[in-house]
């Protein structure tokens, strides 16, 4: 790993040793002691490309998908097309008959197919710097051939069934003449050395733009020296045919093909021998052996005008075509903008939050299909792909929409246009930061500056802005929520603190009214009430649904006052005595609240968690009142929640109608009798704020909400 205090002289040794495990030389007899050891490494281009995409890490979704590593962070959203890119070389790599397709990437401008492939050779330029995916070659063949071919025909079989080596092919011209002329056939002798694929070095992956249509051939089938061409067709073969097109590149790797119908016929019919014998044609000289993987991609339109040509039949019979539509989830879809501009800083701008949801909003609404479902929008439909829950639909109802929606996602708003517009917004003068309705107003102004679109296509962009700018509504609306639902957190967490500050100084002996604020403590008691009736404003929520909020768990029980039951006793919370009928299960309070002793060792910073008692007379009322102004109760320690009957005692004028923390003597009308041990519980969250069971705490008498 390097060291930023590194000399001159380390980085130069470090430089030295980190190329040295690469430099392997020998003679084939030491190379085929290997094989025998190792037959793996003998595999063929199919097998090598599969080895290094899984080399890179497999994981597994929680439906079983797999999700490969080599993609995760740069390709979004298209797990079923890279599934089946993966089953391709999974099938070739196994020596059938898929090895001898070419693999067609068919999709619309910026797909994402040229990313792919670029992955797939990044991949593979790693893997042969491993032990594991280790290429060894002829020395000094440009072609990087594999020196098993020096094994004649009549031996190869012993090979195989000795030793479990499997070879194909045969030596090309050059070295099947140096065999003879350089080496008298002892093929021992030949020397053997390491290879590592590099496209930028030309070893082992080609690349070929076929854009020009008159292109010379000798870019793919090698170049020829005119001045040896003189003499036998061995000698001309051996030595005037350089081998260096990128067919011959690409041999025992890989070659991509962009645009590859546009090439000409003379280049397709070539191609057609590579994949079908696995050769390269050469005019007059015979033919070239070649183990490689052949990754084209096109459009659609180039593709359709190829297939209608009667003459192509052929090469259609030898191709495997896998479409790689748009994206279809704006989830996925923004991960690939907040990828292309990590990449490049667009002047210091920001991008603000839902810009590049709402980017990506307008390009997926432009990739679907309508929708054939009643009732159904286009922006349900966006919804239902983006795993969001629209209605009753399904997991399998949305796999059986993708089915019915054939092609769907192979037209429409590329994200290099999305990006255009992004970039517009950005350098514009004296923009700082790029909001939600700007990206909108570039959207809707690149409408008319996109030449590509025709009448009828921009009424329908016109119709797909208004969905927009709807999704982005409904955005504005679920982010504000959530904004005012962290800041409840903190605004609750301070009005419970001072609650509870209040009735410590309401449970002090000997307390004043200027101790306490007895307005705060009514609002608190109100803002309870409505949340036990779920109805707390602008929350939108079902009744009792939990508050998140942050801190410790403040819970309150007060039990009724039991007839003929010791009125000073404090009895803890599913002690199971004194329940009654009604009773919640021991370890809960009656709102079904964990009542466990963990769940009362979560207090932080000192609160107090549990506070009870009236002021009054009686001893035990007094005592346990006087106990929970401390930092820790003696039951808390024990982890129990302790309910205190509150019973008639010193009250001062105004202390009665005083709810919990001052309850007259008597029942009120409608409410449980004296026979009836009913537990009426209190559950104050920091951390989740909860009316149990309905039971609401005025300043008046406690009542049933």
């Amino acid at each position: 790993m390097a060291d930023a205090s590194m000399s001159i002289k380390d980085i130069l040794a470090a430089s030295e040793h980190e190329a040295s495990p690469y430099e392997w030389k020998g003679a084939f007899s030491d190379y085929l002691a290997m094989v025998v050891d190792n037959p793996s490494i003998a595999k063929l281009a199919h097998a090598r490309v599969r080895d290094a995409i899984l080399a890179k890490g497999v994981d597994y979704s929680p439906s079983g998908e797999p999700i490969y590593r080599l993609f995760e962070n740069d390709v979004f959203g298209m797990e079923d097309v890279l599934a089946r890119i993966v089953e391709y070389f999974e099938a070739a790599g196994k020596g059938t008959e898929t090895r001898k397709r070419i693999l067609l990437l068919l999709g619309p401008p910026a797909s994402g197919k040229s990313t792919i492939v670029a992955l797939i050779k990044k991949a593979l330029e790693e893997y042969t710097q491993t032990d594991e995916g280790a290429v060894f070659a002829l020395a000094g063949c440009p072609m990087q051939e594999d020196p098993l071919h020096l094994i004649p025909h009549s031996l190869r079989t012993v090979l195989r069934e000795e030793y479990g080596i499997e070879i194909e092919g045969e030596l090309n011209p050059r070295n099947r003449y140096l065999l003879r002329t350089k080496y008298n056939g002892k093929i021992a002798d030949v020397p053997v050395e390491r290879v590592v694929f590099s496209e930028q070095e030309a070893v082992g992956i080609g690349y070929y733009v076929a854009t020009n249509p008159n292109a010379d051939a000798s870019l793919l089938l090698g170049s020829i020296d005119s001045g040896r061409l003189e003499g036998s067709r061995t000698e001309v073969a051996g030595q005037a045919f350089r081998m260096d097109g990128e067919f011959n590149v690409a041999n025992r790797g890989l070659i991509e093909l962009v645009e590859m119908f546009k090439a000409d016929r003379r280049v397709l019919t070539t191609l057609l021998g590579l994949a079908q014998e696995q050769v390269i044609k050469m005019e007059k000289f015979g033919s070239i052996y070649a183990d490689e993987v052949i990754i084209g991609h096109s459009n659609e339109g180039d593709f359709t005008t190829f297939a209608m040509d009667e003459h192509s039949e052929a090469l259609k019979d030898r191709i495997t075509a896998v479409q790689v539509p748009y994206n279809l989830r704006v989830s996925e879809d923004v991960k690939i903008y907040e990828r292309t501009l990590a990449k490049r800083q667009e002047g210091g701008v920001c991008i603000a939050p839902l810009a590049l949801r709402v980017a990506g909003t307008y390009a997926v609404l432009s990739r679907l299909q309508q929708p054939n479902r009643q009732g159904m929008t286009l922006l349900d439909k966006m919804r239902l792909y983006d795993g969001r829950k629209v209605g009753s639909y399904t997991r399998q109802d949305v796999a059986q929409m993708k089915q019915d929606s054939v092609g769907e996602g192979m037209s429409g708003i590329s994200p290099r246009y999305v990006m255009n517009r992004l970039a517009a917004v950005a350098s514009a003068p004296g923009v700082k930061c790029v909001s939600p309705l700007a990206v909108i107003d570039s959207l809707w102004r690149g409408i008319s500056e996109n030449v590509s679109l025709d009448q009828s296509s921009r009424m329908a962009s016109i119709s797909l802005i208004t969905d927009t700018v709807s999704e982005y509504n409904d955005l504005a609306m679920s982010e504000v929520k959530r904004a005012f639902h962290d800041s409840f957190d903190d605004s609750a967490s301070t009005h419970l603190n001072g609650y509870l500050r209040n009735v410590r100084a309401y449970c002090s002996e000997g307390a004043s009214a200027d101790d306490y604020d007895e307005r705060e403590m009514q609002t608190m008691e109100r803002a309870h009430t409505r949340e036990g009736q779920g109805g707390v404003p602008g929350r939108d929520r079902q009744a009792g649904e939990p508050v998140q909020l942050s801190g410790a768990q403040v819970h309150v029980h007060h039990r009724a006052e039991a007839e003929g039951g010791d009125r000073g006793s404090a009895v803890p919370v599913g002690a199971g005595a004194d329940r009654g009928p009604d009773a919640p299960a021991a370890g809960t309070s009656a709102s079904g609240v964990d009542a466990s002793p963990g769940a009362h060792r979560q207090a932080a910073d000192g609160q107090v968690r549990l506070l009870r008692g009236v002021r009054g007379g009686h001893p035990g009322v007094r005592d346990r009142a006087a106990a929970a102004q401390g930092d820790v109760h003696e039951d808390e320690e024990r982890g129990r929640d302790v309910a205190v009957e509150p019973l008639p005692g010193k009250r001062r004028a105004g202390d009665a109608g005083r709810g919990v923390l001052g309850r007259r003597g008597e029942e009120p009308t409608g409410r449980p009798g004296a026979s009836e041990a009913r537990a009426r519980p209190l559950s104050l969250w920091v951390g989740r704020l909860r009316c149990s069971r309905g039971v609401a705490v005025g300043r008046g008498r406690g009542r049933r909400a």
